[in-house]
């Protein structure tokens, strides 16, 4: 009788510990016009709704969720029917969250309203984010900027638009969104644009937009599944990047450009053009572009699977599918990796003379078996002059093909020789 009574007790006092080790939750009601800081120090390790029932503005002072204390994981809801509006007149910056020393690390911030950031005068940015803080913006923002400022912590930032699994469409508009270490989300249904430049450790996208006018900036690893990538001018990636291209579209007008970066393609809409100044492109399904090119005398190692790969040229412009702007000492390395095959009449390259063709590869790998030289590989591969048409053009140039073994030889030869014997007893 003793155990029986025993385990229930235990169990009861286990699962009301639980109970007891959640964050006690405050409610803050805001329903009428305010001036001044919306939640100042906050109780560490609490979960804050604020509900805003009317419209609240902000005015000649900064909108603070957390000022100069520890705070740390806390979490910030803010919701309700009103719209958030901050007019920050004589403020460095409109709205901080995370401000101070302490950074209130593990501290998420949702705002599930519409907010608009108006800043007339001052320096800095609109919105200010301080590291090892997470925003969430769900539904529509307008503000002239969005930086993460590092304030001497080493953590990342974290700034997500959209809800998961939202029908409804929302939009955020800025002038510029900057911050090295920042990480960005846009999920389905929400589209954010961008006046002027994206700078940020990483990206991805999850069925949304993110529009700059200007260059798109990447130094982590980044990925596009589904949605748009787009830029006006051009996308790069910083040393050591990598942006895996698994669905989606990706466009950019002066291409995607990157020195010691990675580019993994995997499906989707990609750039017409890669720019380089040496890094890895990898292929994974079958692509169809204007040109890669090398600045300078640097290498590209391009990851060429068997998929069907298409490089055009571009005509007018006088560029070829594999372009070095006129310094051959620029290579191209064609790797296939191992447990995948060379496939002849699916690597074309275009606007080519053979000559060049020859001086633009470097070493040629297939497998585990790399050849290095030129000599090496031109008992290898060959080329076989092709015209192919691409939409109403069509493009001059040539398939790099595997010269096949004696012993492949014979098979083909044997192939024909019984194809030949069939022919004849048909007849």
């Amino acid at each position: 009788m003793k155990r029986k009574f025993i385990l229930p007790l235990i169990t009861t006092l286990f699962f009301s510990s639980l109970g007891f080790a959640e964050n006690p939750t405050n409610s803050v009601v805001i329903d009428t016009t305010k001036s001044g800081t919306l939640l100042l120090k906050p109780t560490a390790s609490t979960n804050y709704d604020i509900e805003i029932k009317e419209g609240v503005t902000f005015t000649n002072t900064a909108l603070r969720i957390v000022n100069d204390v520890a705070g740390d994981g806390c979490t910030y809801n803010i919701f309700g029917a009103g719209d958030l509006v901050v007019t920050g007149t004589n403020s460095a910056h409109a709205v901080v969250f995370g401000n101070g020393s302490n950074k209130t690390p593990n501290s998420n911030i949702i705002l599930d309203v519409n907010t608009t950031v108006n800043k007339s005068t001052g320096n800095g940015s609109n919105v200010t984010l301080t590291n090892e803080i997470n925003v969430s913006f769900y539904k529509n923002l307008t503000a002239t900027g969005l930086i993460l400022s590092d304030n001497g912590g080493s953590a990342n930032g974290t700034v997500t638009f959209g809800k998961v699994g939202s029908t409804t469409a929302y939009t955020a508009t800025f002038g510029s969104l900057n911050g090295k270490t920042l990480t960005l989300t846009v999920n389905k249904n929400y589209t954010v644009n961008v006046a002027d430049s994206i700078t940020a450790k990483s990206i991805t996208l999850n069925g949304g937009t993110l529009n700059a006018s200007k260059d798109m900036n990447f130094s982590g690893i980044s990925y596009l599944s589904s949605g748009t990538i787009k830029s006006s001018q051009r996308i790069s990636l910083g040393t050591g990047a990598t942006l895996v291209h698994t669905g989606g579209n990706l466009s950019a007008g002066f291409g995607l450009q990157f020195t010691g970066a990675t580019y993994e393609y995997h499906g989707g809409s990609s750039v017409q053009q890669i720019v380089t100044g040496g890094g890895t492109v990898k292929l994974y399904n079958d692509i169809s572009m204007s040109l890669m090119k090398v600045n300078g005398a640097k290498t590209l190692d391009i990851y060429w699977n068997g998929f069907e790969t298409t490089l055009t040229g571009n005509i007018k412009a006088g560029y070829q599918g594999l372009y070095t702007d006129g310094d051959v000492d620029a290579k191209f390395n064609l790797i296939v990796e191992k447990g995948y095959n060379w496939e002849n009449d699916k690597f074309f390259v275009g606007n080519i003379t053979k000559e060049d063709l020859t001086n633009r590869i470097g070493a040629v790998q297939i497998g585990d078996t790399r050849y290095e030289a030129k000599d090496e590989w031109g008992k290898v591969l060959e080329f076989v002059a092709a015209t192919i048409t691409v939409g109403n053009t069509q493009y001059d140039g040539f398939y790099i093909n595997t010269v096949p073994e004696p012993a492949e030889w014979a098979m083909i030869f044997g192939a024909i020789a019984l194809a030949f014997v069939a022919y004849r007893r048909r007849k």
